[in-house]
């Protein structure tokens, strides 16, 4: 996961929090097994 600075143009912001969401719920997937 890169941890890249939040974008200041809306669309990247967009991209950026999909992008963790994505992370995130990998990660959570990952913790359940």
């Amino acid at each position: 996961f890169d941890k890249n600075p939040i974008p200041d143009s809306r669309e990247g912001i967009e991209e950026y929090i999909y992008s963790l969401c994505r992370w995130w719920r990998a990660c959570k997937i990952d913790e359940e097994g």
